[in-house]
């Protein structure tokens, strides 16, 4: 289960055990269900998790762009268009594999909260990926996203290219994961910029429940990602985290 804020008023957080004493609580619900919490803390609240017992799993980018400059066609073969009601259940099941768990309730949420910005990629009538996004109080975040099978483009892609993106605020966010270095490559030429850094850490288990391994290599930079060196693409995994 994700932990998705801890919030303790400035003036009384200081070595008062306020939010120590939260997240024994939360924790202590959790783990009485059988369940394993999770969170994405920052490099100070980290310190506040380790002695909690949770580890770090992997390292997550914040990036941020109030106008990115990516642009390109689909590949060739695919499809984008927005999600419809009937893709929702196989999107789930695209999505369970790569996530670690069944999230059709949140991807619908998502897909229902903003449908312009809900796109979906079809090759051969399979799904091949899928972005969905939210809206913040003062940032749209993209995510989560999963593509599969799909060269990503070195410099130009953009959720403005769509017409799933062409409504709203301008001013998008993105987490993605240190995994994911050419990726993160790929956004900053785009125009995304570093906000701040995240670890996602999980409690009573050493490894992730989804598959963060890189899998991607973004066209023209003769980088191979898949560091298991299997020779096929598998699914590109983007970290989802909260909003501001």
């Amino acid at each position: 289960s994700y932990v998705l804020l801890v919030l303790v008023y400035a003036g009384l957080a200081a070595r008062n055990g306020i939010a120590t004493d939260l997240m024994n609580r939360v924790i202590a619900v959790l783990e009485a269900r059988g369940i394993v919490p999770g969170l994405d803390a920052t490099p100070a609240g980290r310190e506040v998790y380790r002695q909690l017992g949770f580890v770090d799993i992997y390292g997550i980018q914040r990036l941020i762009a109030e106008a990115p400059a990516l642009e390109a066609d689909a590949p060739k073969g695919v499809e984008i268009r927005e999600v419809a009601e009937a893709d929702l259940a196989a999107l789930a099941a695209y999505d369970a594999p790569v996530f670690g768990a069944d999230r059709s309730a949140l991807l619908r949420h998502l897909a229902e909260r903003q449908p312009a910005r809900a796109a979906v990629a079809l090759s051969e009538g399979r799904i091949r990926g899928f972005v969905l996004a939210r809206e913040g109080r003062t940032w749209t975040q993209i995510g989560p996203v999963r593509v599969d099978g799909v060269r990503t483009p070195r410099r130009r892609w953009s959720p403005r290219g769509g017409p799933w993106w062409r409504e709203g605020p301008r001013n998008l966010l993105i987490d993605a994961l240190d995994a994911h270095p050419a990726v993160q490559e790929w956004l900053s030429g785009g125009g995304f910029v570093f906000q701040r850094p995240y670890i996602r850490m999980i409690r009573g288990r050493s490894e992730a429940f989804d598959d963060p391994e890189p899998r991607l290599r973004p066209r023209g930079t003769g980088t191979r990602l898949n560091e298991k060196g299997r020779g096929r693409r598998r699914p590109l995994s983007m970290a989802d985290a909260s909003n501001d």
